[in-house]
């Protein structure tokens, strides 16, 4: 039985670009962010998606679901994910875009047809095809087979991951894989917890491997406006950079608008309240860790 990935989306290069760059982002994720702007992508299975935004109460979805999957009452409307076999009839009756389905199952050689045309530019341009999500590493079968046929087609690949994995895992990939984009999300174990819902000492452990590994690592923190904004979590980047002056440093602002949303009410906050920092703060996060010793992209 071929292996079958479950894909949030595929983001095709540009064929203009220098230095292309085709994303392909997997379903999955085992951390529950409470600012994550993509809380659909955490199961690996595919899931109907509804925008409470978009609903008009037309019924239209009640009166043509089989399998009594959608309920319209005083509190709202409800879905019954256990109950839905995403036939996808509700979603098509629907003239309110209220209605999607999140995930597509995909064979290796059927996406490997999708990705086709984006081969020849990124082998020319010196571009690569990073894998994302969600949490690539979710789907572990899937995505070492896929990274072979690139490396054998000469494309260059990189793995955008949480860290938060089994070490074997990474020690597995590293022969097919040329950069490792790993989040940093936070220093402190217990607040990362929080935020998070897992310690982060697996995390730093493998960042600490890859780097013994003498891999090409960038150390993605995205800064986050009153959860990670704090003098600790700012030592705690520079310290690796210390202990391996090497690793490189990407700093990001959250951006609550990026993503792919939620199908539920469980988060802890509501990531659309977590503002982007003003460009001035940022900068000065930036210039902080650079007069630290770290080494930023």
């Amino acid at each position: 039985m071929k292996e079958e990935a479950v894909l949030l989306d595929i983001r095709h290069c540009s064929k203009s670009a220098k230095e292309a760059e085709t994303v392909i982002n997997f379903k999955g994720c085992p951390l529950k962010c409470v600012w994550c702007h993509s809380a659909i992508a955490r199961s690996v299975k595919p899931e109907l998606v509804f925008n409470d935004q978009n609903c008009r109460e037309c019924y239209v979805c009640v009166t043509t679901c089989d399998h009594l999957v959608h309920q319209i009452d005083d509190q709202g409307h409800h879905i019954h994910q256990s109950a839905c076999q995403l036939d996808g009839k509700c979603v098509r009756n629907c003239s309110f875009d209220a209605l999607s389905i999140i995930g597509k199952k995909y064979h290796l050689d059927q996406l490997w047809h999708e990705i086709e045309d984006d081969l020849e530019v990124l082998s020319k341009s010196g571009g690569r095809i990073t894998l994302s999500g969600g949490e690539p590493t979710s789907q572990l079968k899937y995505i070492i087979p896929l990274l072979k046929k690139l490396k054998e087609a000469g494309i260059n690949t990189a793995l955008d991951t949480n860290g938060y994995t089994r070490t074997e895992n990474l020690q597995t990939l590293i022969p097919w894989v040329d950069l490792f984009l790993i989040d940093y999300k936070e220093t402190d174990p217990f607040r990362h917890y929080e935020f998070t819902g897992v310690y982060n000492q697996l995390i730093i452990s493998n960042i600490h491997f890859l780097m013994e590994q003498k891999q090409n690592v960038i150390l993605v923190c995205p800064y986050i406006p009153g959860y990670n904004d704090h003098q600790q979590h700012l030592e705690g980047i520079a310290s690796f950079c210390r202990q391996h002056p090497e690793l490189k440093v990407k700093v990001l602002p959250h951006d609550p608008l990026h993503g792919y949303g939620s199908n539920s009410h469980d988060l802890a906050d509501d990531f659309t309240q977590v503002k982007p920092p003003a460009a001035a703060t940022l900068n000065e996060w930036k210039s902080k860790l650079a007069a630290a010793g770290c080494q930023l992209v």
